[in-house]
């Protein structure tokens, strides 16, 4: 290993080409990288470091070949500034005399067009020093996602039969699906142009300046087996690289190193391509990439690729109270022992694991919900038959997500709708509800996940039914009180699933489009006050012989308990506009006449019917109604989600 302090001139000198290894993350860098960068070059004095950059001998001869084990983010963002200075000087010339006089005569194609020998030997490379000009390759050579990109910007006007014609006013700097080696193209051509002639010479002669040191170059020879080590330093010192570009690079390293020939090698890179590549990076780069996007997993944020390796690690080797903070090191240290052919089924699983947890978890988040993006045909529908995905809804509202492990395996092994499936998937259903209902917490749902997958979901129903456990069915009724409005959303969306079940109903599945409403509004004191508190035996409540009113302090506290009850909460297609929702019960049912509809309008749910049923009957909403349909609902709770399932 040799550390040498270099400027950016050294990519001109030995080894002529260096290449991006297959496996390595894509091009991520993003305007604050690229303008920090700027920044640090503009400088005319104390340039900042710009850090390290590994490379390691491959072997190769003719030319001589290194690969960049580090830095390529940095090598990648300081060449196509390089190349945007020299774009900049050639197409805004006759744009930058005009405020600088003095170059008014200067002629483009002499003095080295714009220093234009020095960059081909930075930029490109010949295999034999006798090679035409045009023979030349570009120095770094990428991985298949970014090279096309890369390749464009840095040959056209050097290798190419025109003179420069990107145009960057179709790059669009926003557009996350627009590839980021265009936008920081776009981004140096915008920023450069605010700068003067003079300014674009000193930033070339500043950058390309063999006295400006601003980088190290740590070079391995080919049998230095430090890399991994050095690098891991390095990245804890702030690199920056995601936990899911550590694992996947220490994969396929071990998989390459396992490697005894180039055939070996080659059919690595194939198992990278069809089972990494072709999965988790954008290719078609129009739209976002979903294993970026991060989200709340139990109490830590995380991407959707670094929780997906998660759920393969816990199927694989079990949880532990550190398996996501060291998820790195357990995917090293499980993986140093394996063979060659276990390494490449577990590539295989992970392939496998992301084609589910796209389907069955990311699209599913995607769709459920209505915005502004789609129409209500396009939200996803559900159907209480559907398990797997009734299930993965539930855990999606209830942000309840540590069981998907146990349910990709399940999937993975044997489809979604299976008479296994289907028991597994509904005592995890009835095991989360009846939590919920008894407020309990989510911090055991990981070890409950992995005690599943090695026992089977049976032991689940020991815990529900357990005196102390709080969700027996004698629980439930006394839970219906206070629920999350969110959970009586979901859990009134399942019953009416349920009631459809029979296939008797015109529509059986339904998208979770439905607002939740207090049949009898939380402001009841305007509009409600004259309806006396009633038991559902229809006597009165009774406090020291005195018939308690709802304008009393006890009386209140009922009533809002009532209110804030499952029994008084239905659904509705749309919120009610707010005069209709806190007014009286005819006028929550009918609407006022006018443009301002009720009830009647909002829904055909078969719970919300049941309501305007009690309005025809000519009976008051009280709390005597609230009680029955409370029973009615905790009796459905029940059925749908028992604790023994058969």
């Amino acid at each position: 290993m040799k550390a040498e302090a270099k400027s950016i001139r050294f990519l001109g000198q030995a080894p002529q080409k260096l290449t991006v290894p297959f496996f390595q993350r894509e091009y991520v860098w993003k305007d604050e990288n690229w303008s920090e960068l700027l920044i640090n070059l503009v400088k005319k004095k104390n340039k900042s470091f710009l850090g390290s950059i590994i490379i390691k001998d491959t072997m190769k001869t003719n030319p001589t070949e290194s690969q960049i084990i580090d830095g390529q983010q940095r090598l990648t963002t300081i060449t196509i500034l390089i190349k945007a200075i020299y774009d900049t000087l050639y197409l805004e010339w006759d744009n930058l005399t005009k405020v600088d006089a003095k170059y008014i005569n200067y002629d483009r194609s002499k003095e080295d067009g714009f220093g234009k020998n020095a960059l081909r030997g930075i930029l490109f490379y010949k295999i034999n020093e006798l090679d035409d000009e045009r023979d030349r390759l570009v120095k770094i050579e990428h991985s298949r996602i970014d090279r096309e990109a890369y390749e464009t910007i840095i040959k056209e006007g050097f290798l190419t039969d025109r003179d420069i014609t990107i145009n960057i006013e179709k790059i669009n700097l926003k557009n996350e699906g627009t590839s980021r080696i265009y936008r920081c193209y776009k981004y140096y051509r915008e920023k450069l142009k605010e700068k003067s002639v003079d300014e674009l010479f000193d930033l070339q002669n500043s950058i390309l300046s063999e006295n400006n040191k601003v980088l190290v170059l740590i070079a391995l020879d080919v049998n230095d087996d430090n890399e991994q080590a050095i690098f891991d330093t390095i990245n804890r010192a702030g690199v920056g690289l995601t936990i899911a570009d550590i694992i996947k690079n220490n994969l396929f390293k071990k998989l390459i190193d396992m490697s005894v020939d180039e055939k070996e090698k080659e059919d690595v890179i194939k198992l990278y391509t069809e089972n990494w590549e072709k999965v988790f990076y954008r290719i078609d780069n129009e739209t976002q990439n979903i294993w970026e996007v991060k989200r709340i997993f139990g109490n830590q944020e995380r991407t959707n690729l670094e929780f997906l390796l998660y759920c393969v690690a816990v199927v694989k080797w079990g949880t532990s109270n550190e398996l996501f903070k060291e998820l790195t090191n357990v995917y090293n240290q499980k993986t140093d022992s394996m063979t060659k052919d276990e390494l490449i089924d577990l590539v295989k699983m992970i392939n496998r694991y992301a084609i589910l947890f796209k389907k069955y978890i990311c699209d599913l988040k995607d769709n459920y919900k209505r915005d502004s993006s789609k129409s209500d045909t396009d939200i996803m529908f559900f159907n209480y038959k559907d398990y797997t995905n009734r299930l993965l809804l539930i855990l999606e509202v209830l942000g309840v997500q540590m069981f998907y492990p146990y349910i990709l395996k399940k999937i993975d092994e044997g489809g979604n709708l299976g008479d296994i499936n289907k028991n597994d998937f509904l005592r995890i259903e009835s095991y989360v509800v009846r939590r919920r209902l008894a407020s309990k917490g989510t911090s055991e749902y990981a070890d409950k996940c992995g005690t599943i997958i090695n026992n089977g979901t049976a032991i689940l129903e020991n815990e529900m039914e357990a005196v102390d456990s709080g969700m027996t069915d004698l629980d439930i009724e006394r839970l219906l009180l206070y629920p999350n409005e969110k959970f009586a959303r979901l859990v009134l969306f399942i019953i009416e699933l349920y009631l459809r079940r029979d296939g008797k109903q015109d529509v059986s599945s339904l998208n979770f489009i439905y607002t939740l409403e207090h049949i009898m509004p939380k402001k009841w004191e305007e509009k409600w006050s004259d309806i006396k508190i009633v038991k559902e035996d229809g006597s009165s409540y009774i406090e020291d012989g005195k018939i308690i009113g709802v304008k009393d302090d006890y009386g209140k506290k009922i009533r809002n308990e009532h209110i804030n009850s499952f029994g008084n909460m239905t659904l509705l297609t749309f919120g009610l506009n707010a005069s209709i929702k806190n007014g009286p019960f005819n006028i929550k049912i009918n609407g006022d006449g006018k443009k301002k509809e009720g009830y009647r309008k909002h829904s055909d749910l078969r719970i919300t019917k049941g309501v305007i049923g009690v309005y025809e009957e000519n009976r008051e909403w009280n709390e005597a109604e609230i009680e029955k349909r409370g029973h009615i609902i905790a009796k459905l709770i029940k059925e749908i989600w028992p604790i023994r399932i058969c």
